[in-house]
């Protein structure tokens, strides 16, 4: 799979599981043995906590467990207990927040699909036990456009480091 696409894949949803191996580079010596991984909607995530990330993603206000349902009942057939358990166990993992709403509950989710595809492509390239060859790759397999943002985007000033 191409590395573009992998970046796009990070963002995005997704259905079904996409693979990807790893490569030994030349450059960087490499001591773990090349391996299948599996992605899936978002990392750490099961593909009904994907959808219901993504419902949320997509919606500009909180949403109820009601209106979750609603929205992915349309995909699938699922009993309104099933979309609180998962949004509960969401909020456990700290994917949502939930504010009262009368005597529901309405979510949101507790960062952007951006950041968690940023978290995502970490995770990942953490996992793979050599980031640099990893990125040296990635970077030869960039187009044009995509190497001229990724240039602007390390021109800009960077964020302060979390502690």
């Amino acid at each position: 799979m191409p590395h573009a696409r992998l970046a796009a894949l990070a963002a995005s949803r997704v259905s079904a599981p996409a693979q990807l191996t790893t490569t030994r580079s030349p450059e960087v010596p490499h001591t773990r043995p090349t391996r299948l991984w599996y992605i899936t909607g978002v990392a750490g995530l099961g593909d009904l906590e994907s959808r219901i990330m993504a419902a949320l993603w997509d919606s500009d206000v909180p949403q109820t467990v009601r209106a979750v349902h609603s929205t992915l009942r349309a995909e699938r057939d699922l009993a309104y207990t099933t979309v609180m358990t998962v949004l509960d166990n969401l909020h456990t993992k700290g994917w949502v927040v939930r504010e009262r709403d009368g005597r529901a509950w309405s979510y949101r989710p507790a960062r952007a699909r951006e950041e968690a595809g940023a978290q995502m492509l970490r995770d990942l390239l953490d996992s793979l036990g050599d980031p640099r060859g990893v990125l040296m790759s990635f970077a030869r397999d960039m187009n044009t456009e995509e190497s001229q943002f990724l240039r602007q985007a390390l021109d800009e000033p960077r964020k302060p480091e979390r502690s």
